[in-house]
């Protein structure tokens, strides 16, 4: 089961750009659900790191860098969100 854990990680870097810009939104959006956000997959995950992975996974969210070089969550209806470098 690990091994297939594993591999899911695996393929959510390379779709976000890496292992840090995966951590760095996990890290993001587990805060912002924490803090009150409503989570824009199925809501019936109990754990909060299970929703926010489900969310890259179904591309509801994104990682952008601001010219400053700080990172924030861009989510799947912000017109840039497909716009990143």
């Amino acid at each position: 089961m690990s091994e297939t854990r594993a591999i899911q990680m695996d393929d959510l870097a390379i779709k976000v750009g890496g292992m840090f810009s995966l951590v760095t939104l996990i890290n993001l959006r587990y805060r912002d659900i924490q803090n009150g956000a409503k989570p824009l997959v199925n809501a019936s995950l109990k754990n909060i790191k299970n929703v926010v992975l489900k969310e890259i996974n179904e591309d509801k969210i994104s990682l952008k860098t601001t010219e400053e070089g700080a990172y924030e969550l861009i989510y799947e209806d912000d017109d840039d969100f497909f716009l990143e470098d």
